[in-house]
This record gives structure tokens, sequence and C-alpha cells, in this order.
């Protein structure tokens, strides 16, 4: 398999979290290839951190 093949079939995943009225909120999102996400919160979220993690190896 090429390098190329491979990342193509990462899954990629973007875990969120944020405060809404002081409660901590958290999301995940996992991807298999570029697509839109959104992320619902209350009126006033405060946010807390985004991370964006593609594994090193593919599924198989």
């Amino acid at each position: 398999m090429e390098i190329d093949q491979a990342r193509s079939r990462a899954r990629i995943e973007i875990p969120h979290a944020w405060r809404e009225q002081g409660q901590l909120q958290r999301h995940r999102v996992r991807i298999e290839s570029p697509d839109e996400s959104s992320i619902l919160a209350g009126p006033e979220p405060e946010d807390g951190w985004i991370q964006i993690a593609v594994p090193s190896q593919p599924d198989r």
C-alpha cells in the first residue's frame, strides 16, 4: 500500500470542549474525508479546546 493511499483512508478525529453556564460540554466528530461539521451550543458558550488528530496507521 502506498503512503498516499493509506493517508486517504485515515479517519480524522475532531474532539471539542466548551462550557455552557459553567458546565463542561464535549463533542467528538469522526470523518473519513473532507467534510463540513458543526457543533450545537447554547447562546453563550465559552471555548475550552479543539483538537484535530489523524492516526499514523489507517484502520484496516
